[in-house]
């Protein structure tokens, strides 16, 4: 009834939990007796009654013979159960073929209510078989969770990373992970994949101010301080390949004010920005930051008729006293424009091609 409902709520997404019954000491000993007596003697019967047992998640041969656990050596049940003791010496033959036998597996069966819920389909020996579409060849990280009920009705929970590489039949790939070119002063990802396997390759990348370093298996990070183009050369030992990557300067940040590039502003909003930020947005590459270094402040309009337009240079990315001094001035009415701005990151310092124009309202 259980299975029927699993299988028409989960279809192949679900399997029942096998059990494996395994040889404890009394079981085995009883075994080993009906096999070489025929039955169990009143004396192994009576000694099986007072034999002491592990506690819960020590397997019966640890328990007998001794173990490590984190406080050093237990001492094994062995050197101190009078009853073992008697059994041993009485009957070394079965013993022999008991401490042999002791978790081994007696019988299989079905879990009573352990079913297993999974994301892909279950095959009929019980395995899973996970399948992804793949962007290209290369080294990849799959992360793993399997969460389980302990012997002692506690939940735990395993995290695994999966490595696996995605290779082709033959052959080698040169592969740009992120894009397809080089740009300045970022870290740049390669994957170089071989036929042969990863210690077979050797690649080289060549270049004005270019440096290359293993990064793991068929991956490589490139740095480009100059602008032009590098060269990598690969070999798996069978095949070579030299291919041309230009190297681009990363886009320029968009500048801002208060989250905005320009348009209309509340005149209260506006007179309580600090300053000049500005952000590089929907690029490939994720964290790369821009400091503002220096822009120049414009304000006319309402609140400035008879001074007409006003400057004020800006050494930072925050208004200094003039600029503040200015932006007190300006009302429903002002214009104020921001332009020359100066930031610097990947590639040194350079002039934006935007000014940033608010009217205040």
């Amino acid at each position: 009834e259980w299975q029927g409902w699993f299988g028409e709520r989960f279809g192949e997404h679900f399997a029942q939990i096998s059990t494996d019954t395994t040889l404890k000491l009394k079981m085995a000993v009883r075994d080993v007796a009906r096999m070489l007596h025929g039955s169990v003697p009143p004396d192994i019967e009576d000694w099986c009654k007072r034999f002491e047992m592990p506690s819960q998640g020590v397997t019966d041969f640890n328990f007998i013979l001794g173990y490590n656990n984190d406080e050093g050596f237990v001492q094994g049940s062995i050197e101190r159960d009078k009853n073992l003791q008697a059994y041993i010496s009485r009957y070394p033959e079965d013993w022999d073929v008991v401490k042999r036998a002791l978790g081994l597996q007696r019988s299989k069966s079905r879990h009573a209510c352990g079913f297993i819920i999974s994301n892909v389909p279950v095959k009929e020996d019980g395995s899973a078989e996970y399948k992804t579409t793949v962007s290209g060849s290369g080294s990849f990280t799959k992360k793993v969770k399997i969460s389980f009920l302990k012997p002692d009705g506690t939940t735990s929970t395993v995290e695994k990373d999966v490595k696996y590489t995605v290779g082709v039949p033959s052959g080698l790939v040169v592969s740009t992970d992120k894009t397809r070119v080089f740009y300045q002063d970022l870290p740049n990802p390669l994957s170089v994949i071989g036929g042969g396997g990863d210690e077979k390759v050797s690649v080289s990348v060549q270049g004005n101010g270019v440096t290359s370093s293993k990064a793991g298996a068929g991956q490589y990070i490139v740095e480009c301080k100059e602008l032009g183009t590098a060269i990598v050369n690969a070999s798996d030992g069978k095949n070579t390949q030299k291919i041309s990557i230009p190297i681009k300067r990363v886009p320029n940040p968009i500048a801002t004010v208060g989250g905005k590039a320009g348009g209309p502003i509340p005149a209260n909003v506006f007179r309580v920005q600090k300053g000049v930020a500005a952000e590089l947005k929907d690029f490939v590459f994720e964290g790369v930051k821009y400091q503002v270094v220096s822009f120049t402040l414009a304000c006319t309009g309402k609140g400035f008729e008879e001074s007409g337009l006003v400057f004020a240079e800006v050494q930072g990315a925050y208004f200094n006293a003039e600029a503040q001094g200015y932006i007190k001035r300006c009302q429903a009415g002002s214009t104020v424009i921001i332009d020359d701005i100066k930031v610097v990151g990947p590639g040194g310092t350079r002039t934006l091609d935007q000014n940033i124009s608010f009217t205040l309202q």
